[in-house]
């Protein structure tokens, strides 16, 4: 019998469980999110990321509309399509076409919430903020304007993520999740 390793979805989730984190999702329609300026919807929650049943840190966290559910189904190509897109991004319910009917209409499911492992590994991405020893360190890897007051507080979102992360997972929890996430 040969040993597998596990895959880099079971390594993330073990080390979430490992430390006791879960998540609490609450979702938010676009209109009323950061992101309601954006040309193109989103899927925006509210998520608190939990240890042991207490709250640790609360952030938003936007999945890109390839995410909803009606988009993976259909891909958006037609108006009707895209309408069902932007309505799930709005309300967070699943919506769907009848056949030859040329609108979306909506269905009593809600849509999925983020995981936790896709949470963290987001907040992670955003924690290494910190290997950085200045703003414009950060904004150079990431092609970012060093003039752009919108990245700027974009680098000082993380910066505040990045404490918070360490300050109540400590730092060697926080290398353990990284390495765990490291295929992720």
């Amino acid at each position: 019998m040969t040993h597998q390793e596990p895959d880099a979805q079971t390594k993330a989730r073990e080390a979430c469980e490992a430390l006791g984190l879960s998540l609490v999702a609450k979702f938010v329609p676009f209109s009323q999110s950061r992101f309601k300026g954006e040309t193109s919807p989103s899927l925006n929650w509210k998520v608190t990321i939990q240890r042991d049943g207490r709250n640790i840190l609360t952030a938003d966290y936007m999945q890109e509309y390839e995410h909803a559910p009606s988009y993976k189904s259909s891909r958006g190509h037609t108006f009707a399509e895209w309408d069902a897109v932007e309505k799930e991004c709005e309300t967070g319910r699943k919506h769907q076409l009848r056949d030859g009917w040329d609108k979306a209409f909506s269905t009593s499911e809600k849509i999925d919430p983020p995981t936790v492992t896709d949470v963290m590994y987001s907040l992670l991405m955003n924690a290494g903020v910190l290997n950085h020893d200045s703003f414009e360190s950060w904004a150079s890897e990431h092609r970012l304007g060093l003039d752009s007051r919108k990245a700027e507080a974009a680098y000082k979102a993380c910066l505040k993520i990045a404490r918070k992360l360490h300050s109540v997972l400590s730092d060697e929890n926080m290398s353990n999740l990284r390495d765990a996430f490291s295929d992720y």
